[in-house]
């Protein structure tokens, strides 16, 4: 039962992460579309794939962790 709930949880990680990339995507995807090529909205896609990064680094740590 706790393997059973490892993976859920590390399944349930993987779509959020999946699901922020999405995310992200789409932002990249206005920024490519507008016109004036906000700076806001470079540093919001900026942050956002840091973020990304580092919650991608952290989980794979853990799965090498945990063997």
């Amino acid at each position: 039962m706790k393997e059973r709930s490892h993976l859920e949880d590390s399944i349930n990680q993987c779509l959020e992460v999946k699901k922020n990339l999405d995310e992200i995507t789409e932002l990249i995807e206005l920024y490519e579309n507008d016109k004036n090529k906000s700076d806001e909205l470079e540093k919001e896609i900026l942050s956002s794939l840091e973020e990304l990064s580092d919650k991608a680094n952290i989980l794979s740590s853990e799965a090498m962790l945990s063997g």
